[in-house]
């Protein structure tokens, strides 16, 4: 009898013991991370992503480059003064209804500033219309405030627009603007790496 009984308990205490047991190896289980399920469609996805974005950049590269009509390295040729001479064309037709009232002026914060003729909304309308094109055309900052005063409603910074274009296909652009993208496209921003030691060396309009 008393034997039973021992041998009773003796299997009670090896339950309870492999119970335990159990229930540790549950925690360790519950307690490790799930793996991670990566199949070949997830693969292909993120390789996708990569193209796409390599290609977006691409995209933007080449924006920057026409926009701002930089070619590094290269004369223009004779379809790129085709075009620049058509360019001026159109810039001066934009002016033909001007006339010279000088209403414009009032509101272009650029004449306010430096308070010279030549860069005002009508001197940039007298120049281009004589086919007087120039560096003086980046100094307008396309504000278009010129455009709300104009009884005429020119649009003077499609004119200005047109005429920048034409100097840099012909490869008359301003060295500040060239530089600034060179450091856009290696640096990501337009002052390049390093320090900036002279914030007025670059601007942009």
């Amino acid at each position: 009898m008393e034997e039973e009984i021992l041998k009773e308990l003796d299997e009670k205490d090896k339950a309870k013991k492999k119970g335990k047991e159990l229930e540790d190896t549950s925690e360790i289980i519950l307690d490790e991370e799930p793996e991670e399920i990566y199949d070949g469609n997830t693969r292909k996805s993120e390789e996708k992503k990569e193209i796409d974005l390599e290609k977006e950049k691409e995209k933007i590269s080449k924006v920057i480059g026409i926009v701002n009509g930089v070619q590094e390295n290269k004369k223009p040729g004779k379809t790129e003064i085709l075009e620049a001479n058509n360019l001026a064309e159109e810039a001066s037709a934009v002016f033909e209804s001007c006339i010279g009232c000088g209403m414009c002026k009032s509101l272009c914060p650029v004449f306010k500033v430096l308070m010279e003729e030549n860069i005002s909304p009508r001197g940039h309308a007298i120049l281009i219309s004589d086919k007087v094109l120039n560096e003086l055309v980046f100094k307008c900052n396309l504000c278009k405030a010129c455009e709300k005063k104009c009884p005429l409603d020119i649009k003077v910074c499609e004119g200005i627009l047109k005429a920048r274009e034409s100097l840099v296909l012909k490869g008359k652009g301003i060295k500040q603007n060239e530089e600034m993208i060179k450091n856009i496209r290696e640096c990501g921003n337009p002052f390049g790496s390093g320090e900036i030691s002279d914030l007025d060396k670059l601007y942009c309009c």
